[in-house]
Order: structure tokens, then C-alpha cells, then sequence
């Protein structure tokens, strides 16, 4: 059966001319030239590799060429999905020797993007550190059944298997740690059933912003009653005491906005 994406290039094949091929285990049919050429037969890890010699794409793995004059050949193979950054290509030469049969087994590598959220996650295999995310490994350093450890401060540990990457990407979602570990420093207190409080920061800064707030608007209130007194009194003493009002009241309008995005920070984080 021919797919979709192996019908085009089995057309240019016919245009071209190449010399006859003939898919695995069949037998050449001009059997009375088969003793002055040679036979060539490409294999590859993965079926359907794209497979082109000297220039010419001349069909898909597993592949016979059984019309090859003498002569020295380059072949490229493209892996199936040749659009994959991950995959790679493989350049190769042969030599044919009259009535000669030979055989090339081709391995393409299998490469793997490990991404993690946040990124820049130590990536260990096999309890060694190889990079941090986002990272590039190869098939001969992990097997589809390793797990890899992601590891960032601040983070659960995390195990990422490769088995069902899509295309080659694998991605771990990284969970905050809420205290660290060996102290009573906890950010979140959780009681026996799982349910989560807010922490103690939450509180602090919730409560500095209602105090706070409320400061600023006491200040600014009395500062104003104040001045309305200076209008009718004109008396530089009150005036003076409206500056020292106006300035507690911008201070603690200042800190009702820091503790409020801080408020928010703390709340959003948990």
C-alpha cells in the first residue's frame, strides 16, 4: 500500500529513470544480467526511511537495488518524519562490485527535548547531572524506558518518563514546595483532611494593608480639618501641623500599596 507521502517521490522516481529496485524479498526478473551487476539492500531501524542515492530518491526502507553497475554510490536517508528537528540524516558511501550482493544496516538516532516548567531544571539520568532544561539528549544516552529526575530549588522532585513523547518532546510541569525541607518554616499550614490555609505571611500582609489604609485615610481627614482651621484662623502653628498630617497620611498610603501587592503576590503564589 503507498501513503499519502511516498507516492510523489515513488513518481519522480518513475520520471527519473532510476534503475529498477525492488522491495524485500522479491526476486529480480532480468535474472540473465544479475551476474554483471551488483544488488544492494538497505535496511533502517525504522521503516519508511526516505533512501536516496547518488541524488536521486529511489524509495522507502526496507529497499533492494538489484540493477547497480560497478561503482562507488553515496546515499542519504531521511527519517520518516523528515520535518522533526529531533530527527537527524544519514550520509554514507559504497562500493559495488560486479555480481556483487551487499547489505547496509542503518541506525537513525532518536533524539529527545526535555522541557520543563519553569525551565533551567537540573536534568539527571541514572543519578548523573547531563544539562538543565530545555535539553537535548540522545537514544544511546536514554532509552524510551528511562526515567530522568528534574530537579529545581524551590521544586518538587520530579520523574519524567520518555515512553509517548510527542515528536520527541517531553514536558514536565514542575510543583512548587511549600516549606523547606528539614525546618518548621511552612508556607501553607494543611490540616488531616488535605484542606490548605491561607499562611501566616497572607495574613500579616492583609492585615498591615486594612491597618495601613485606614491610617492614611484618619491622616488625611484630620489634615483637612486642620487646614479648614488655618483658613480661618491663619495661624502658622496649624498650618504646620497640616504639613506634619498631609506627610503621615502619604506614608501610610505608601504602605497600604506595598502591602497590598504583596498581599497579592503571597495569595496568587499559594
Amino acid at each position: 500500500m503507498i501513503t499519502g507521502m511516498q507516492a510523489p517521490a515513488l513518481l519522480i522516481v518513475a520520471v527519473l529513470g532510476f534503475p529498477r529496485t525492488s522491495s524485500a524479498g522479491e526476486v529480480p526478473s532480468d535474472t540473465s544480467s544479475s551476474a554483471i551487476r551488483g544488488t544492494v539492500r538497505i535496511e533502517s531501524d525504522v521503516d519508511s526511511a526516505l533512501v536516496i542515492l547518488d541524488g536521486h530518491l529511489i524509495g522507502f526502507t526496507p529497499l533492494v537495488v538489484d540493477t547497480l553497475q560497478a561503482g562507488t554510490y553515496s546515499v542519504k536517508l531521511l527519517h520518516p518524519d523528515k520535518n522533526n528537528w529531533l530527527t537527524e540524516s544519514i550520509f554514507d558511501s559504497f562500493i559495488v562490485h560486479r555480481g556483487e550482493s551487499v547489505t547496509r544496516r542503518y541506525v537513525l538516532e532518536t533524539r529527545y527535548l526535555v522541557r520543563s516548567d519553569p525551565f533551567n531544571a537540573e536534568v539527571f539520568l541514572r543519578d548523573s547531572l547531563i544539562g538543565r532544561t530545555p535539553l537535548v539528549i540522545r537514544k544511546e544516552d536514554a532509552t524510551s524506558t528511562t526515567d530522568l529526575l528534574l530537579r529545581k530549588q524551590g521544586y518538587e522532585d520530579t520523574r519524567l518518563g520518555l515512553v509517548g513523547s510527542e515528536r520527541g518532546v517531553v514536558t514536565a510541569a514542575l510543583k512548587r514546595t511549600w516549606y523547606h525541607e528539614g525546618t518548621e518554616n511552612y508556607l501553607l499550614t494543611t490540616v488531616d483532611n488535605g484542606k490548605r490555609f491561607p499562611s501566616v505571611r497572607v495574613y500579616l500582609t492583609g492585615v498591615s494593608t486594612v491597618f495601613s489604609g485606614a491610617a492614611a485615610a484618619y491622616f488625611k481627614i484630620k489634615a483637612d480639618k486642620r487646614y479648614q482651621s488655618y483658613l480661618t484662623s491663619r495661624d502658622p502653628s496649624v498650618l504646620s501641623e497640616t504639613h506634619r498630617l498631609d506627610r503621615a497620611a502619604a506614608v501610610a498610603l505608601v504602605a497600604a500599596q506595598i502591602s497590598i501587592g504583596l498581599f497579592a503576590y503571597f495569595l496568587l503564589s499559594e
